[in-house]
């Protein structure tokens, strides 16, 4: 008695296009060619019935390509790349026209404040809050201020952040020219920096 040798393949809807979608794509095309080549085969070779031990070859051969594909390593899941160059770029466009230039420099205690991994999103809340305070919640320096907020840790802090003099633009720009190098420096290490 003959077993028609019979493997249906449904179509899987394509992904949008994020980081890693791509390969994943390629993944299935290829788990695809894999199935189709596995049926040629075994029809040739066992025209009358599937042979057991090639199914599993196929299922091992998938599970080996599933493995291989990529993976996300904990890092936070990015839908768009955002470009943080430009956010900061337009920030400090806007601190140049609306602020004076900074006189003097960070103390260490202040650099040591903005470097702190703890503090990047407490530091970050200090900011907006003055940025608000001054420039109102919708101007251009606020709300790029805001898109960074998904990105860094949030860790609880166990210090206070930094402190900005109240009303001082001087002090509000020096410390958050500052603040935007760090975390530039920070998104990089994390491979979350866009140009």
């Amino acid at each position: 008695m003959e077993v028609p040798c019979q493997i249906k393949i449904l179509p899987k809807p394509a992904l949008p296009s994020l980081p890693g979608a791509r390969a994943l794509n390629k993944s299935r095309r290829l788990s695809q060619t894999l199935q189709n080549a596995t049926r040629t085969w075994t029809r040739q070779n066992h025209p009358a019935s599937p042979n057991m031990s090639s199914l599993s070859i196929l299922h091992l051969l998938l599970l080996l390509l599933a493995l291989h594909a990529p993976q996300a390593k904990g890092l936070p899941v990015v839908t768009s790349r955002t470009p943080y160059s430009m956010l900061m770029k337009e920030i400090m466009d806007d601190l140049k026209k609306i602020t004076p230039s900074p006189e003097g420099s960070l103390n260490s205690d202040e650099k040591n404040f903005l470097t702190k991994e703890s503090l990047l999103q407490a530091n970050l809340k200090v900011f907006m809050t003055f940025a608000t305070d001054t420039f109102g919640n919708d101007s251009k320096i606020m709300k790029n201020l805001k898109e960074f907020q998904s990105v860094l840790p949030t860790a609880t802090p166990t210090e206070d952040p930094i402190f900005i003099e109240n009303k001082n633009l001087g002090d509000f720009r020096m410390k958050l020219e500052e603040y935007l190098v760090i975390i530039r420096n920070y998104l990089k290490s994390k491979n979350i920096w866009f140009s």
